[in-house]
């Protein structure tokens, strides 16, 4: 059976000496893009909520 063109079946036919090189090219960039936008959005709404007053928090949900 023949393999679907994915990201993970491409990473694991791989040879061992690229994807040595693929994660050393990767580990400079943060890990926030790397897991992208939606992370990064995510994150930063918590954070504001985990700071935000009983009172900040009724105004917005009204």
């Amino acid at each position: 059976m023949k393999k679907a063109f994915s990201k993970k079946n491409i990473w694991e036919a791989m040879p061992p000496v690229f994807k040595k090189l693929a994660g050393l090219a990767l580990s400079v960039v943060p890990l926030e893009y790397l897991i992208g936008r939606q992370f990064r959005e995510t994150t930063k709404l918590i954070l504001s909520a985990a700071d935000s007053t009983l009172k900040c928090i009724t105004t917005k949900q009204l």
